[in-house]
């Protein structure tokens, strides 16, 4: 019979004690990370969830943006993906066509009431301003015959318009940039003239660039050049735009400068 001394019995109760102990935290642990397991299984689910509702939500939108497309080349009211022309069918062309009337009008005013400023307020430069005048009719002009001439029926005289207008409107910018340094019409040309030589200078080798990518017959290139198209109507624009300063002190006074005619000089005769 073996008899268990009272150290022995005490290393026993410390390891029962220890185990349990263990025990109890083994138990803790796994209880810890089950419950941490299912948090996680439900954040997954609930995730899944909102990815499956936006997914559908996306493929409803998409399903949706095809449809319509259909149904608008169905009509032939949008251009199909594949190599194109824009503004060849209707209602693009006529948009095209109204939306170009009405740039070219508006343009053609803006040059007649930009020649009547410099007449009334420095009428030395009075010969360049005519020039600009007449180059910006001309410009008028190119961009009507442009947007009037489809470009699937009158191919020649659409390019030939948008060459014009395109190429004169840069010298029209040129000769307008040089009156701004020599006319002092508001005060402000301390700061418009350095920009307008930098709207000038863009629009000038952007219209370089464009014809360099219209000739080429990669449609890649043909895109490109479409892009410089727009690029080049956006600066022109964003040209005229600081004009707002010049005709903030225009008055209506200023138009009748145009129709005045000035007195004929009368040859003295002698008897």
């Amino acid at each position: 019979m073996v008899v268990k001394s009272k150290n022995d019995l005490n290393h026993t109760d410390s390891a029962k004690q220890a185990f349990g102990i263990r025990t109890t935290k083994l138990v803790r642990n796994q209880y810890w990370i089950s419950f941490s397991k299912y948090d996680a299984e439900q954040c997954n689910i609930c995730l899944c969830k909102q990815i499956k509702v936006t997914l559908n939500d996306l493929c409803c939108k998409e399903f949706s943006c095809l449809y319509r497309y259909g149904l608008a080349l169905s009509f032939n009211h949008v251009c199909s993906l594949n190599n194109c022309t824009s503004g060849t069918n209707f209602p693009e062309n006529s948009l095209f066509t109204a939306t170009i009337n009405a740039g070219s009008f508006l343009f053609l005013i803006f040059c007649v009431f930009h020649h009547a400023h410099i007449l009334d307020r420095n009428s030395v430069h009075s010969l360049l301003s005519k020039i600009a005048m007449i180059l910006g009719c001309v410009v008028s002009v190119g961009a009507f015959m442009a947007g009037n001439c489809n470009p699937a029926e009158l191919v020649l005289l659409h390019y030939l318009g948008a060459a014009v207008s395109f190429v004169f409107v840069c010298l029209y910018m040129t000769i307008l940039t040089s009156l701004t340094s020599k006319c002092m019409l508001t005060g402000c040309e301390r700061v418009l003239y350095p920009l307008r030589i930098v709207s000038s200078f863009i629009q000038i080798t952007a219209t370089i660039l464009y014809g360099i990518f219209f000739i080429q017959e990669d449609y890649f290139f043909k895109h490109i050049s479409a892009v410089f198209e727009w690029f080049l109507c956006v600066n022109l624009e964003l040209y005229e735009l600081s004009y707002t300063v010049e005709f903030y002190f225009f008055s209506s006074s200023m138009l009748s400068v145009l129709l005045a005619k000035k007195e004929e000089e009368k040859p003295l005769i002698l008897s």
